[in-house]
């Protein structure tokens, strides 16, 4: 059998070491989901645009963002649907979180109405949120 061109690390590793090498505090994980249909089901004809500048946008505050395509399913009137979405994940330090809550809630707002949609859905450490415009503070 050939030798595996990966060299590992033979130094033993605590779990404590990669929290210390992180500057000790683990990050909160964020995942913001765009829909690539209105609300009434008609395409979003700049879908593409819209992720991309929405990406950007978080790499420039967080320092990066892993985008990537999926599929979302709804209930609605008319039964099960289906769409495309782009999930834009990304990072941020837990002593950023708190002055950084009014750009992500401004942020997923401001899509929710670009993007004409009932709601807008943000998971933070696999908590989800629904964010509406319909009602106060946008917080379903």
């Amino acid at each position: 059998m050939p030798a595996s061109p990966i060299k590992r690390n033979s130094i033993p590793m605590k779990s404590d070491d990669i929290m210390k090498a992180a500057g000790g505090e683990k990050p909160h994980r964020l995942f913001l989901y765009l829909p690539s249909q209105r609300k009434d089901g008609s395409a979003i004809g700049n879908f593409e645009e819209i992720a991309d500048r929405t990406a950007e946008t978080l790499t420039e505050r967080f320092g990066g963002v892993t985008s990537y395509p999926a599929t979302g399913y709804f209930n609605s009137s008319e039964g099960i649907q289906r769409e495309a979405v782009r999930v834009l994940e990304f990072y941020c330090p837990q002593a950023k979180l708190a002055g950084e809550q009014p750009f992500i809630w401004n942020l997923v707002l401001s899509l929710h109405a670009e993007l004409s949609q009932e709601s807008m859905a943000l998971s933070v450490n696999g908590s989800l949120l629904l964010f509406s415009g319909d009602r106060e503070g946008g917080l379903l």
